[in-house]
């Protein structure tokens, strides 16, 4: 226990008397006791803004991964897509140099179209088999949709008739050439100067003769004759498309 400091007063009995107090200890150092210290709010706010900025490159690390894989995948498709065009186009080239081949064997003229889609001279218009009789002609103009070549039409544009005679006759406004058995070709009936109004013979008009046709509406027109006899022909008939520019 520490030193008091003494004081005096004087009893009932005249004695004094002495009294001490206790002495203050004092601390090293002097002053009251320190308070502890608080945390601070701004290490708090520190430590949370830490996280959210390691959230944030998390995120956006994987949106960069996402985003590099969609765009591989994208130009992985393109590619393939790319690649199966070109083998198509390849394909249709191939399978157009192919007819224009065919074609020109046939001595026809290529496929190719001119702009604006209109008729190329040469172009197949129509071609197919007919079988007719005494009276209704046969129209070569009619569209590849009439199959019966314009018979139903009552002779309206007609341009070969079946005579009693079993001579194949050619209407006033057309034109023929007689090939016997010459194939009956685009270049052939196009090219030939020897057109005239005239009709196809019953002595010529035999099965396996071929002539070409100068139609009403100046196409021309490959023609043979399958079969004949009974008052009933039967046609191999081919029209191609004019020059448009006729």
């Amino acid at each position: 226990m520490g030193r008091r400091r003494g004081t005096s007063t004087i009893d009932s009995s005249g004695n004094a008397v002495e009294f001490t107090s206790p002495i203050p200890v004092q601390r090293p150092g002097g002053g009251a006791r320190p308070e502890k210290p608080k945390k601070s709010r701004s290490a708090a706010v520190i430590a949370v803004l830490s996280l959210l900025t390691a959230l944030l490159t998390l995120a956006t690390g994987y949106l960069g991964y996402q985003t590099a894989t969609i765009t591989r995948d994208k130009e992985a498709a393109a590619a393939q897509s790319s690649g199966q065009v070109g083998s198509l186009q390849q394909q249709i080239t191939a399978l157009k140099q192919e007819n224009d081949g065919l074609r020109s064997q046939l001595g026809m003229p290529p496929t190719s179209a001119t702009s604006g889609g209109a008729a190329v001279a040469g172009t197949e218009r129509h071609t197919g088999q007919v079988t007719f009789v005494l009276g209704p002609g046969i129209d070569a103009d009619a569209p590849a949709s009439d199959p019966k070549w314009g018979i139903d039409s009552g002779g309206s544009g007609a341009d070969l008739f079946l005579s009693s005679s079993g001579s194949i006759d050619v209407s006033s406004g057309s034109e023929s050439v007689y090939l016997a058995q010459q194939r009956p070709d685009y270049a052939t009936c196009s090219q030939n100067t020897t057109y005239r109004s005239k009709d196809i013979d019953r002595g010529l008009a035999l099965p396996g003769a071929s002539f070409c046709l100068r139609t009403g509406e100046d196409r021309y027109a490959g023609v043979t004759i399958l079969a004949n006899g009974n008052e009933q022909a039967t046609l191999q008939i081919t029209t191609w498309e004019k020059d448009p520019t006729n």
